[in-house]
């Protein structure tokens, strides 16, 4: 579910991009690397039950998935603007903030 979410997210966030620079080329690359690391920790997950280590592992990949993609946010409005839609639509953009924010605490 978490794939799907990210997926959505991450085909409507490319599609407010009108400019590509390296630096979103670099953080999109980083952002689909930490997707990918999903299978692995799932089927870590699936294969050990919820042991301790599993679940941490589950909860880094959590993580490091959410910072890419705040990571990939932030350099397309650096790159456009904040007075671009996607700067705009985004705002302060709190419910990332929490959303991150819950990650790291589990």
């Amino acid at each position: 579910m978490n794939i799907a979410i990210y997926w959505l997210h991450h085909h409507h966030l490319t599609r407010a991009i009108f400019r590509v620079t390296p630096s979103i080329l670099w953080a999109n690359l980083v952002f689909l690397f930490f997707l990918s690391l999903f299978s692995f920790a799932t089927a870590w997950r699936a294969e050990h039950g919820f042991a301790p280590n599993t679940v941490a592992g589950y909860a880094i990949v959590c993580v490091r998935a959410a910072l890419g993609y705040t990571a990939l946010q932030t350099v397309i409005v650096a790159s456009h603007g904040t007075d671009s839609r996607l700067g705009v639509a985004l705002g302060r953009d709190l419910r990332a903030k929490l959303s991150l924010g819950t990650y790291v605490l589990s």
